[in-house]
């Protein structure tokens, strides 16, 4: 998990920069194709504050992806070592008779 929080920290701040420099053109206007739908002067920084959240959507999506991956995992090992455990006294009471 360590490693998911070290990009997200990396991927927001690397999203935070990009964002910074694109606001320095929020004076600027400019015409979007969105799936065919034409959309005509738009500022700069409705479009760049649109991107910012959709890619903190998209950023938090992954991490709870990689996060119940994780939990999968460690539920899957902690069900092996009960099984290995549970198995193991019958292997020793067959060594003494």
């Amino acid at each position: 998990m360590k490693k998911v929080g070290m990009l997200l920290l990396i991927l927001l701040l690397l999203t935070g920069l990009l964002t910074w420099f694109l606001l320095l053109n929020i004076n600027n206007f400019a015409s979007i194709n969105l799936f065919g739908y034409k959309i005509n002067d738009i500022s700069t920084g409705a479009l760049v504050l649109i991107a910012f959240i959709l890619g903190g959507i998209i950023i938090w999506f992954i991490s709870f992806i990689s996060y119940t991956i994780e939990i999968q995992q460690l539920k899957s090992k902690m069900q092996k070592e009960k099984s290995e455990k549970e198995k193991q006294p019958v292997k020793d009471e067959e060594k003494q008779n």
